[in-house]
């Protein structure tokens, strides 16, 4: 998965923006898939903490 200069390879649960590593917990992880999976859609903040 690809945004702009954001690079996400969500099997190896890595990310990399311009080339350099991003050291996420596995919660933001999981909340940085879910906002890209449901963009362009508003969520709220209990669907939020139920989905991850």
């Amino acid at each position: 998965m690809s945004n702009s200069n954001l690079q996400i390879d969500a099997t190896a649960r890595q990310v990399s923006q311009n080339g350099k590593a991003v050291y996420l917990t596995q919660t933001e992880l999981a909340l940085l898939l879910y906002l890209l999976d449901n963009a362009g859609r508003i969520t709220t903040r209990p669907e939020l903490l139920a989905q991850v």
